[in-house]
């Protein structure tokens, strides 16, 4: 049996995580032509993907998924970092 997967749902988890990432890449730029740099790019598409992930791992339980997915996108970039830096040994975690 193949999940449901509702578009709607799908669609404000992703646009969550990437106004999270957005809002990480906002607050940790010092000028406007900080914004054109390709890390963040990276960090607006990582949460995206993020907001996808968590769309087909949120409970229905706890606080409320959107809020939730908001923070995942913010602080999804910096911690798929650390855990990557941890495993292959480069820097600290």
């Amino acid at each position: 049996m193949t999940p449901v997967i509702d578009p709607l749902t799908l669609f404000i988890f992703i646009i969550m995580a990437v106004l999270g990432g957005l809002t990480n890449v906002l607050i940790s730029t010092n000028k406007l032509s900080d914004l054109k740099k390709y890390r963040n790019y990276k960090k607006i598409v990582i949460a995206g993907i993020i907001g996808v992930l968590y769309y087909f791992m949120h409970s229905e339980y706890s606080f409320p998924n959107g809020v939730m997915s908001f923070v995942a996108g913010y602080m999804g970039q910096d911690f798929i970092t650390r855990v990557v830096n941890k495993f292959i040994g480069r820097g600290e975690a």
